[in-house]
């Protein structure tokens, strides 16, 4: 193995861990990828439909805008239920269980015990 081949799988590593600890990053790529793509196609089409360049804009910004707070809530969204709802809703490991490590909830995770 050459050193480039060493460099890109090394690069190729920290991209897979860093997509598996923060998920939210691959998915707003994607989807900025596919806004841009969108744009791009729907202008040709409008451009031959008569519409103008600012008004097209224009349209697309808000859409874009609206996809980005639409993520992040979606992100806030995720995170709280997370950290604050599945935590805290974790079974407790009860010790006069004979050998068991593990223990099985009976109720679904928004039921409280």
């Amino acid at each position: 193995m050459t050193s480039t081949d060493a460099q890109e799988y090394e690069s190729r590593s920290k991209l897979w861990e860093k997509s598996m600890k923060e998920p939210m990053v691959p998915i707003g790529l994607a989807g900025t990828v596919a806004a841009v793509m969108y744009g791009a196609v729907n202008y040709r089409k409008y451009r031959r439909a008569g519409m103008s360049t600012s008004v097209f804009l224009m349209q697309f910004r808000v859409i874009a805008q609206s996809m980005v707070v639409g993520c992040m809530t979606l992100g806030v969204g995720y995170t709280l239920v997370s950290d604050y709802v599945l935590k805290h809703r974790q079974p407790a490991k009860s010790s006069d269980e004979s050998g068991s490590e593990s223990s099985t909830y009976p109720y679904p995770w928004w039921i409280g015990p």
